[in-house]
């Protein structure tokens, strides 16, 4: 029997957005392994809390890690961030996983009659 991890998210809300949509990578679970591995460990070199795109590219919430970050990192910020997303995107694209992923029409969704 195979086992298989799903790491998915969103763009946009369903109360929120006419289009939102649904992405994420599936693979086994011994790929996650290594997956993980690299993940967390570049993390560590960084020395960064969980990557959240939205947070790392509108870092304006005083009270939010990545506006510490962003503080932290001063006027390398943007070099520094393009940087280690560029490494953060090379261990997924060398994963052994399959990224997935749908739009939703919610506006059809929500105003058609059961």
């Amino acid at each position: 029997m195979a086992v298989f991890h799903i790491y998915g998210d969103e763009s946009g809300k369903l109360h929120q957005s006419d289009y939102p949509s649904f992405c994420g990578y599936v693979g086994h679970v011994s790929a996650w392994q290594g997956v993980a591995a690299l993940w967390n460990n570049l993390r560590l070199k960084w020395q960064v809390p969980p990557i959240h795109m939205a947070r790392i590219m509108s870092p304006n919430n005083k009270n939010d890690e990545w506006t510490k970050v962003k503080e932290d990192w001063a006027g390398s910020w943007e070099a520094k961030r393009d940087m280690m997303l560029l490494q953060f995107s090379e261990i997924v694209r060398e994963a052994p996983v399959v990224c997935v992923g749908a739009i939703v029409d919610a506006k059809a969704f929500s105003t058609r009659r059961r």
